[in-house]
């Protein structure tokens, strides 16, 4: 005959700790916030539109205005120097 003895994990876990008394609160302290206003900043941190409400958007990947002092690329602009076609003519040994 077999006896099997089961053991229950109650009597082996401690005693629950009861969590200390809430003592009053101080007078003229209210425990909540009033009725109707949210708990948190009063006045979070809002960042100002980028554009005016009515304004159409403008694309991002498009450069701003650009200063006139600067030079534009094409057939008017500054040329970079060709190392093929700039060199100077070769000179002839004698």
């Amino acid at each position: 005959m077999v006896v099997v003895v089961l053991w229950t994990t109650i009597s082996m876990m401690p005693m629950p700790i009861e969590p200390p008394e809430i003592p009053p609160s101080t007078p003229g302290t209210p425990t909540e916030p009033p009725p109707g206003i949210p708990p948190g900043n009063p006045q979070p941190d809002i960042t100002p539109p980028t554009r005016e409400p009515g304004e159409t958007p403008r694309p991002d990947e498009l450069p701003g205005h650009m200063p006139e002092e600067i030079p534009r690329r094409g057939p008017n602009g500054p040329l970079t120097p060709n190392p093929a076609t700039d060199a100077a003519p070769p000179q002839d040994h004698v």
